[in-house]
């Protein structure tokens, strides 16, 4: 796809000196699931990232990461170029999932159709709101600075992703060359804070202060849907109403994941979604878990 433009690697960054839990987690991860992971030491970590932050870190040289916007046209791109009709900005205001053909709502008038997918993480509200009740709105923020020249790969000396290892850690990358994109931060805020640019400067400056005078040129933030148990929910509620959400930030690739377990349920019959049907939809809305909500999903096949 064009501008995807994928990049190799991805450091898992320790902020505590704890060298033999991360021998440990590396040996867990190859053993237990495979994984193409390398223990790096402190002073391997320091020379590509240079900041006293930082000590240990595993490192996953066949990971990558991608521009997910390019990615999302292309998609759409692929999508229509295989018969897909696309509408944007074209709200849902209601939904009866009863019968054959299922009815949606929207402001410009009503779809029909025999399989609907609900696919709106944390926006569903307006069509199920007792779905919308089973999970946690939680933002997370995003900034990209100006063009850093030199200074930046004096500091960053690595061009896959980085993660530290905090519940809201930062996480960043180097960009179109010479800018930093670095996000961090988690709330269940759902306004976006005043002087977000210089929070995030002053999160970026704390691990990389030889950075000086940076410029911030954009910054957003993102809300993700978590359920309370932190799986995905996949599956289908009712025949032919399916629900594949809270993906929990992880939606890059596990929305691929759900896209064709769903796609070969509805074409080819295939029940692997029901892998995930002990992952019930708790109650767990804006305060948290709450009681009478809970739903399940339905083995729609009998």
């Amino acid at each position: 796809m064009p501008g995807v433009s994928p990049h190799d690697g991805r450091l898992s960054v320790r902020r505590t000196d704890d060298e033999p839990a991360l021998l440990e987690h590396a040996a867990m991860l190859r053993v237990d699931f495979g994984a193409d992971v390398e223990a790096w030491p402190v002073d391997q970590v320091r020379e590509v990232l240079r900041s006293p932050m930082y000590f240990q870190a595993l490192h996953f040289p066949s990971a990558f990461h991608i521009h997910p916007l390019n990615y999302a046209l292309g998609l759409a791109a692929a999508a229509e170029a295989d018969g897909a009709r696309i509408f944007e900005r074209t709200r849902a205001l209601s939904l009866d999932p009863a019968g054959v053909r299922k009815r949606v709502q929207t402001e410009r008038g009503m779809v029909r159709a025999r399989h609907v997918v609900l696919a709106g993480s944390t926006g569903i509200g307006a069509v199920d709101d007792q779905l919308d009740g089973t999970v946690l709105p939680i933002s997370t923020y995003v900034a990209v600075t100006a063009p850093l020249g030199e200074r930046l790969f004096e500091a960053v000396r690595y061009s896959g992703a980085v993660a530290d290892t905090r519940r809201a850690g930062d996480y960043y990358r180097i960009v179109a060359d010479d800018r930093l994109l670095w996000g961090g931060r988690i709330t269940t805020l759902m306004s976006e804070p005043r002087n977000l640019k210089s929070l995030m400067r002053r999160d970026m400056l704390a691990v990389y202060p030889q950075l000086g005078a940076v410029e911030i040129e954009y910054a957003w933030s993102g809300t993700m849907a978590y359920a309370v148990h932190k799986m995905p929910q996949i599956g289908e509620l009712a025949p032919g109403y399916w629900l594949a959400g809270a993906f929990g930030g992880h939606g890059l690739n596990t929305t691929a994941m759900a896209g064709e377990l769903i796609a070969r349920a509805i074409l080819e019959g295939d029940d692997r979604w029901r892998l995930f049907s002990s992952y019930e939809l708790l109650g767990g809305g804006p305060m948290g878990p709450r009681g009478g909500a809970d739903v399940a999903l339905v083995d729609a096949s009998g």
